[in-house]
């Protein structure tokens, strides 16, 4: 099996943290974990090491999968009609901007499913971070010569640890779980089952420093908010995962205060023996790799990724060995015609003056085609506008009012609007199934709400014009 190698980055706190194993899944077996303080280090720092520590573990830095703390990230909970995909990501495009003091372009956002509901909606959980967060933690990848495959929650790295745990029971626990995560520096809460992640929380304060009253209360707030949320289903029992000792004594105490079974986890000593192949010397005293341990041993695909989309699969090295070999084929050709460098150079010469000679001449001509070219993009651009407006004047019922118009260049349509009755949206979709004009007909909105008009529908469409379909 191919090595893969994780890097869980906690930046602003105390320690970054490598987890290496061999495998995938609940198959992968743990060899290497390491961390080294940051709290002092600039970012130039952070990956000049993380370069290093990389190197001498002997991983192959194409197989990372990095998280970024959590508390960098706005999570929403959202119901939205439809069930595929694509249709879900439109609706959340348009309405999640809404709910957040962000422009587009200043976040980046991922969704998981949680439930697909009998009527055909379809609720999510939506995890939202700035962008020049983002670009921060990649930076910091990219200067360290990293190049990983998914970056994602560090959430997602807890939810995975109970994954992985649960997996050598005999009988594994299936109910909604509240696990926290007892570090250093920082405490992080997780509600989960085996299937679905629900909600998650991040507070400054570990057992570095530990202030029993504080911990104690912000455990009760965080209860409370998931459940008066109603974020989803109550959880059954909890997990206290942390390397310290001083936080084992304490869980009668918090299962009493909480009314919740508690229980403490090492989170290495108490993985399944399969998986976990390190010696007690080799791991650093005091340290949870949780996180790290739990992103091993879960899907990528079951994870929000935030990896810009250049980002993935691309790199120098692979640039310049395509490059190469371009180089090679050329000149091997070259020297099978029998032309020697200095005749190409000769021949390069005369056709450089003859280029010089045509450049007025192809100058005039370009400027025309330049010309050309604007006009008719402008003819081109208004003609499918003008149609649109035209098949939208025949197909709107009299009781629509449009609030909104939208066609981007690829002839994507959105229209949004309100009606006085449902009956009259179920007619407007219908007549624009029907349509010869625009096909892909999706409807992504509709919710009741009261107006000055009234109870009035309020409705979103997307669709495609046909003559631009890709």
């Amino acid at each position: 099996m191919k090595k893969h190698i994780l890097i869980s980055l906690e930046l602003n706190d105390v320690d970054l943290k490598i987890v290496q194993g061999v495998g995938h899944g609940t198959a992968c077996a743990l060899n290497h974990v390491s961390a080294f303080s940051c709290s002092q280090d600039d970012d130039t720092e952070i990956a000049r090491t993380l370069q290093q520590r990389i190197r001498a573990s002997g991983g192959n830095s194409r197989e990372v999968v990095a998280c970024i703390p959590r508390r960098f990230f706005i999570l929403k909970q959202m119901v939205l009609p439809g069930v595929m995909e694509g249709e879900l990501r439109r609706m959340i495009g348009l309405q999640i901007l809404g709910q957040l003091p962000y422009q587009a372009e200043e976040v980046v956002w991922d969704f998981t499913i949680l439930e697909k509901l009998p009527s055909g909606y379809t609720r999510i959980l939506v995890m939202v971070i700035a962008t020049p967060v983002l670009e921060r933690y990649t930076k910091i990848l990219s200067s360290a010569g990293i190049r990983p495959q998914t970056l994602t929650m560090s959430s997602f790295g807890l939810w995975g640890w109970h994954r992985l745990q649960e997996s050598g029971a005999a009988k594994p626990d299936s109910g909604v779980q509240l696990l926290i995560s007892v570090d250093a520096a920082r405490t992080e809460f997780c509600f989960c089952d085996l299937e679905h992640f629900y909600f998650s929380r991040s507070v400054k304060g570990g057992f570095g420093k530990f202030d029993r009253q504080a911990f104690t209360q912000t455990l009760k707030e965080t209860l409370e908010i998931y459940t008066r949320e109603k974020l989803g289903p109550d959880p059954a029992r909890g997990k206290l995962i942390s390397p310290s000792l001083i936080l084992k004594e304490m869980v009668q105490e918090f299962c009493a205060y909480l009314q919740l079974f508690l229980t403490w986890h090492d989170p290495l000593k108490d993985l399944p023996e399969k998986f976990n192949q390190l010696s007690a010397e080799s791991v650093p005293a005091e340290t949870s790799f949780a996180v790290g341990i739990g992103l091993l041993g879960i899907g990528q695909e079951q994870m929000g990724n935030f990896l810009p989309p250049l980002s993935k699969g691309f790199g120098l090295r692979s640039f310049f060995k395509n490059f190469f070999l371009l180089m090679l084929v050329y000149l091997s050709f070259v020297m099978a015609l029998g032309v020697g460098p200095y005749r190409l150079k000769r021949q390069w010469a005369s056709l450089q003056q003859e280029m010089d000679g045509l450049q007025p001449s192809l100058k005039a001509i370009e400027d025309e085609e330049v010309l050309w070219r604007v006009l008719q993009e402008e003819q081109n651009e208004e003609k499918p506008v003008i149609e649109l407006i035209d098949e939208l004047y025949r197909l709107t019922p009299p009781d629509i009012i449009y609030s909104s118009l939208h066609m981007d260049p690829q002839g994507e349509v959105i229209l949004q609007g309100i009606s006085k009755t449902s009956t009259e949206v179920n007619q407007f979709q219908s007549n624009l199934v029907g349509s010869s004009l625009l096909m892909n007909i999706s409807l992504q909105q509709a919710s009741k709400q009261m107006s000055p008009l009234g109870e009035v529908t309020h409705f979103s469409f997307s669709g495609h014009l046909i003559s631009q379909t890709p």
